[in-house]
């Protein structure tokens, strides 16, 4: 009998592995597991899973504000409580702040969600209070933001920014 399960598992497998392999044959594209953050998927950015939790992808974005090919990029997971914040391709060693930003520039009304310091393969990882997220959300230097001023400084190739705000 586990042998006949064993059996019925190793053709699924099989079948599923062809049919995958086919699928690469004909559209020239690699399949993947993970996501794929160049590509937003189709809730722009912001999903909302089987569960309250929801998930906001931020990018580094060129001048003309397009995402930068290539370049670093984070996720962020949070519910109604709290947050995780996961940044990759950063300058290992920089010091970085989660921001809430809050329109008009300078953001004096922005708030600090969470900072720290990229490690050496240039990833961050973050966790805070998300009670009133909302809106913009920015991973920006922390020498060019001071919570009750605002940004002082700009430097956007530094930074991610969210690709769709939070209502």
């Amino acid at each position: 009998m586990k042998i006949g399960k064993f059996l019925a598992l190793a053709v699924g497998f099989s079948a599923l592995l062809t049919l995958t392999l086919s699928l690469f044959a004909l559209t020239g594209t690699k399949p993947s597991l993970a996501a794929n953050p160049k590509s937003p998927a189709d809730y722009n950015g912001l999903n909302k899973g089987k569960s309250d939790i929801y998930h906001l992808y931020l990018y580094e974005k060129n001048p003309d504000w397009n995402i930068a090919e290539d370049g670093a990029w984070g996720k962020m997971t949070f519910g109604t409580e709290s947050f995780v914040f996961n940044g990759h391709k950063l300058t290992p060693g920089g010091a970085y702040s989660l921001i809430n930003y809050v329109d008009p520039w300078p953001g004096s009304a922005s708030v600090l969600l969470s900072s720290g310091i990229a490690d050496a393969y240039g990833d961050i990882h973050l966790s805070g209070d998300a009670t009133d997220l909302s809106g913009k959300v920015w991973l920006v230097l922390s020498s060019d933001f001071t919570e009750g001023t605002g940004m002082i400084g700009w430097h956007q190739a530094e930074y991610l920014f969210e690709y769709n705000v939070i209502n």
